[in-house]
């Protein structure tokens, strides 16, 4: 069962929900796609009852099929895995859990944390 274990890292959501978020980094090739266009990021989002661990098989997979796909060059873009609010290794807070909360959570993390760049978001 291989798997590409992701950085762990913290963000504090509205400066006071800690929320837990892993990070892969971009290929190595990157930067240098002979096209000059660069991938958009991506962010992948868990379902209910899950966390970002989930996503390690899919992270490891979408490399080495990069790197068949490029001659060995791997152009993978950077990934992240956010625990949304209540899941995982976030806090729990006593909010309601609504879709209109982690729809927030998402919009504010891809502002700050990954900067407001160009991504995928993909969700089971």
């Amino acid at each position: 069962d291989p798997r590409e274990a992701g950085k762990v890292n913290y963000w504090r959501w509205k400066g006071q929900h800690l929320v837990r978020y892993l990070t892969w980094p971009a290929g190595k090739d990157y930067e240098r796609q002979d096209d000059g266009e660069r991938a958009p990021a991506i962010l992948l989002v868990h379902g209910f009852a899950a966390s970002a661990e989930q996503w390690e098989r899919l992270v490891y997979s979408i490399r080495n099929r990069t790197k068949k796909s490029n001659n060995g060059k791997d152009t993978t873009p950077p990934v992240y895995a956010v625990d949304l609010l209540g899941f995982g290794h976030s806090e729990k807070p006593g909010l309601s859990y609504t879709q209109y909360l982690w729809e927030s959570q998402l919009v504010d993390f891809a502002i700050e944390v990954m900067e407001a760049a160009p991504l995928i978001m993909v969700r089971i």
